[in-house]
């Protein structure tokens, strides 16, 4: 009894000993623009990093979205940073030297071709900027209240100074422009709602910084730390979940609040920070919210002013214009009549147009008011039509005018994601609640104990700076530092407590132990064992596996290392274009047997491909289907070699039996063109066979293999999702991340393991990594793949590795292929297809006069799933390395001889605006791709070299201290994600069987 008193009292004292744990709430933001990418920062750099962040459309970036276009980046919605002084975005980037002034001179022009003397430009430009004075001085608008009535008001002041002479006509005129460009800087469709007087604050400085063809995108990246420095980037990735639709935010008022999303998946959190558009609040909040919103949050919504702007970018085959010139652009009354006979009155919201920075063919027009809702709505067409119409009657007087071959158009207003650009001050709300609308938008909704459940952000909620990036950072800074003041305060106020009641209980502690003691001494008594201490090195798919099955049965003291700034090994996955793209493992490969399969079969994720196979000649030549049929009955019977069910005489490696079977095939062939494809067609299966298996050299590649292909379709696709999906659902956060393991604390990321120490010692290891870092284990599974084995097991391990283990990672073959993804502005393609490439052996010839021979190891190219503006194309062998040492004018040269040597005679080809190239094989933590069965390693042990791999290394009493995990231990199912699980999910059984029967 004394013994049982003492035991309850050590773990009372104990619990009450140490500090409680920091609180790591729950926490969900909706949006991922940059007030959403604020809080999350925030919070993470806070460690908070319990938080799921949920955005509709397909990328992240809300209202500021980049993209490539001509030579450099424009910005579809936010462009400039507004100022200096106070101005957040500016401070954050001030010291990277990326912001630049735009220097452009500004000329205005009439619709007949005549250049506006630049006296009148600066009267007429003057307008502007006197009502920007009415914002702080409204009595000089006759007590209007509207910015219609002020501008009214102003042209009668205007006709009374005189100004209005001989040029009357180009100053009346001017009425409509300023019109225009007052929308276009508040976004109404009309005036008559933007209120005269408002309490927005310029920053002081420059208010047109650029940032110099990057695109504000860099501001984001900024904020999550991937630039400058990629290295030093916040693990904040995994944490954002795309086309993720809110559709209901409910139980807001007491417990965890519940979030459901348009594919219905639910999640539960204690926190939600929401950030959309005030426009996306106005369209949904009677249907978003149960319960339903307060009466002075419905008025906050209903009343703050929320219009649209629209830009069009124009790329032209050459330039044609002026360097650094900005136009302002009015319309004569003779060509708004045409305008409307022409069907063309859209075109009275031209503004004017500028020059985009650092993209000398490229020209930026923008367009304000009424008419924005009906130019998203028209037809390419129509657009061009009206492009066209405005070039010829602005600039041709001035210039030989050519009209552009790319048009890009903005939709903000018709995209339910935003449903417009920015809010402003409207005449309803200043007369409803004057200037305090957004801080009554940004009161947090209270549960019932009064703790925040709903917290808003955006820039709909700032006091003065609403309409800008910089206010919408500032928001979600605010409310990420609300939620932690409430939790600093919390954890306080826990901390005295248990303080004081540690004290109470040490008394009585003290009273006990003495008589314990003896009592213990006698009994010998044990207390039980802790939890081991494991560390795993590498958070791929078999580290991942390991980690997940050792949390599921109890073994809670893990840590994982990753090399890398990103969790998933070879598996990663990237948005591109309207999906995700894989430059890592890629497709499910089979059904039966396949665990992979078996984990995600019931969730209606994977897809089988519906791609076409067209064999595409260099010529540009389709090849015919008999032909076709001839190549793939070819490449089946080699295939068929590598399982020893067609013999190729003696040999013993791929490439010999593909000589031997090329040639023999050829001789059956009579017609002279067959044969001749058929000999070009030699090249393309090299670099197919080359691809499936990775060697640099087919003639290392063992013709007999052990491995086992699963039934079923081999070329299972994601539908978009990437294959990372399978890390999310091992780690139970797909589909209901309310079921998630607790495997985000234990992941280090950035922690490159240099050094494993006492492994055959009885104790602990110590494993070190490259920051000097060390952490100690009873048990280390290594997951890293057998090409960084290769490179680093001398240095790796102390005392060395014994015999079998180094002659197993010496001679399993390890290579690699390099994809090289593709996105475009425009599909210029047809259908789905997957396209073999073979080259003739006269463009051969002349790849190699050009340097381009690399390009003649190109397997084959595909259509991205569920991304029709992506392409991906396979290169294999011996030129792998070169190719991913390419410089970006080298790959580009490369890769637009490519499309239009296979392309040009069927379709219009267009250049890719994105290229993005894989570097599997020159990536220190990687080395390659998978892992081959060598002719070597198959001569000296068959097929028992992934068994040596996979055995453990173990301490002086034969306890495992290493194990062994990853594709390339794998009997049979080497090179795979699934073999990868499987031998992650045997690693951990091994652990688990160990302590079950210790």
């Amino acid at each position: 009894m004394l013994v049982a008193l003492v035991i309850l009292t050590v773990i009372s004292l104990n619990g009450l000993w140490a500090l409680p744990n920091k609180p790591n709430p729950s926490i969900i933001i909706v949006g991922t623009g940059p007030s959403g990418i604020a809080a999350a920062t925030r919070l993470l750099k806070n460690d908070y990093n319990n938080i799921v962040i949920l955005e509709a459309e397909n990328r992240i970036g809300g209202r500021i979205n980049s993209v490539k276009f001509g030579d450099a980046y424009v910005d579809l919605g936010a462009e400039f940073c507004h100022g200096q002084d106070d101005n957040i975005v500016y401070s954050l980037v001030k010291d990277l030297g990326i912001l630049q002034p735009h220097t452009s001179q500004v000329t205005a022009y009439t619709s007949n071709g005549e250049i506006v003397s630049n006296t009148l430009a600066k009267k007429i430009l003057q307008l502007e900027e006197f009502l920007e004075a009415t914002d702080t001085s409204p009595s000089q608008c006759d007590n209007a209240q509207s910015v219609e009535e002020c501008l009214d008001v102003h042209f009668k002041y205007l006709a009374k100074t005189g100004i209005v002479t001989k040029e009357s006509e180009i100053v009346i005129n001017s009425y409509d422009w300023v019109k225009n460009q007052l929308c276009l800087m508040d976004s109404p469709f009309d005036l008559n709602d933007l209120n005269i007087t408002s309490a927005y604050k310029k920053c002081k400085g420059d208010l047109g910084l650029n940032w110099n063809g990057l695109g504000y995108k860099t501001i984001l990246q900024v904020l999550m730390q991937k630039y400058p420095n990629p290295d030093n980037q916040l693990p904040i990735d995994d944490k954002i979940f795309l086309q993720k639709d809110v559709v209901k935010v409910t139980n807001w008022q007491q417990g965890k609040v519940t979030v459901v999303t348009k594919d219905g998946t639910r999640y539960k959190a204690d926190h939600v920070i929401l950030t959309p558009s005030v426009g996306v609040l106005k369209s949904n909040y009677r249907s978003l919210f149960n319960p339903p919103l307060p009466k002075e949050k419905i008025q906050a919504i209903e009343n703050i002013g929320f219009g649209a702007i629209l830009k069009i970018m124009l790329h032209f085959p050459d330039k044609w214009w002026d360097n650094n010139t900005d136009w302002v652009l009015m319309w004569t009354p003779e060509h708004k009549k045409n305008l409307t006979a022409e069907n063309l009155d859209w075109l009275n919201a031209l503004t004017g147009t500028i020059t985009a920075e650092n993209n000398p063919n490229v020209l930026i027009s923008w367009y304000g008011g009424k008419y924005v809702p009906e130019i998203e709505a028209l037809s390419k067409s129509e657009v061009e039509r009206g492009i066209n119409y405005f070039l010829t009657a602005f600039f041709s007087s001035s210039y030989n005018v050519t009209f552009p071959d790319e048009i890009l158009r903005t939709n903000w207003y018709s995209n339910p994601h935003f449903n417009g650009t920015y809010s402003y001050e409207s005449v309803k709300g200043y007369l409803a609640a004057g200037s305090r609308l957004p801080d009554k938008l940004a009161a947090p909704l209270l549960r019932n104990d009064n703790t925040p459940s709903i917290l808003f952000a955006g820039e709909a909620t700032h006091p003065y700076y609403f309409s800008t990036v910089h206010g919408a950072i500032e928001t979600g800074y605010r409310e990420a530092e609300r939620l932690i003041n409430i939790y600093k305060n919390i954890y306080k106020k826990s901390s005295f407590t248990h303080c004081y009641s540690y004290y109470l209980v040490f008394g009585m502690f003290c009273l006990l132990v003495v008589l314990a003691v003896l009592a213990l001494d006698r009994s010998g008594a044990v207390l039980g064992t802790s939890s081991p201490a494991i560390v795993i090195v590498g958070s791929g798919p078999s580290g991942i596996a390991a980690a997940t099955k050792l949390l599921k049965h109890n073994f809670t003291d893990i840590i994982i290392l990753e090399a890398e700034n990103r969790i998933g090994g070879r598996i990663h996955s990237i948005q591109l274009g309207d999906a995700y793209v894989d430059l890592g493992a890629q497709f499910c490969h089979g059904e039966e047997n396949n665990i992979v399969y078996s984990m995600v079969k019931d969730l209606e994720i994977l897809k089988h491909s519906n791609q076409s196979v067209r064999y595409v000649r260099s010529n540009g030549e389709i090849v015919d289907k008999a032909i076709t049929e001839k190549i793939r009955k070819f490449q089946k019977s080699l295939e068929a070699s590598e399982d020893g069910k067609n013999g190729c005489g003696d040999v013993s490696s791929v490439g010999e039996c593909l000589k031997i079977q090329t040639s023999l095939f050829t001789k059956t062939i009579t017609d002279h063109k067959e044969s001749e494809i058929i000999q070009d067609s030699y090249d393309w299966m090299k670099n197919h066979l080359a691809c499936l298996d990775s060697p640099l050299d087919l003639c290392d590649l063992t013709l007999i293999s052990a491995y086992k292909k699963c039934d079923g379709d081999l070329g299972l696709n994601w539908n978009g999702l990437g294959y990372r999906t399978i890390l999310d659902i091992m780690m139970q956060k797909y589909p209901n991340p309310d079921n998630q393991l607790p495997i985000d604390n234990n992941i280090l990321l950035q922690k490159q393991v240099v050094k494993i120490n006492n492994w055959n010692q009885n104790g602990k290891m110590v494993i070190v990594t490259a920051d000097g870092d060390r952490y100690k284990a009873d048990h280390v599974i290594l997951t890293p793949s057998v090409g960084v084995l290769k490179a680093k097991y001398k240095s790796l391990f102390n005392p060395a590795l014994p015999e079998d283990k180094v002659k197993a990672i010496k001679n399993i073959g390890f290579g690699a292929t390099v994809k090289v993804v593709m996105h475009f502005p425009v599909k210029w393609w047809d259908g789905n297809a997957d396209w073999p490439f073979i080259w003739t052996a006269e463009d051969k010839k002349k790849l190699k006069q050009e340097n381009l021979d690399w390009l003649s190891t190109i397997s084959s190219t595909v259509q991205g799933e569920n991304n029709e503006k992506v392409i991906i194309s396979w290169f294999a062998g011996k030129y792998v390395p070169q190719i991913e040492n390419l410089s970006e004018v080298e790959l580009r040269r490369g890769l637009e001889r490519l499309l239009m040597s296979f392309f040009s005679a069927k379709y219009n080809v267009t250049l890719p605006d994105t290229i993005i190239k894989t570097n599997w094989y020159s990536n220190p933590h990687f080395r390659g791709t998978y892992s081959y069965e060598s002719v070597k390693g198959h001569l000296i042990a068959g097929d028992k070299l992934p068994d040596k791999l996979a055995v453990p290394l173990v301490k002086a009493d034969g306890t495992p201290s290493v194990l062994f995990a990853g594709e390339a231990t794998h009997p049979y199912y080497f090179s795979t994600v699934h073999g990868a699980i499987e031998s992650g999910y045997r690693e951990a059984d091994r652990l688990i069987r160990f302590y079950n029967i210790k």
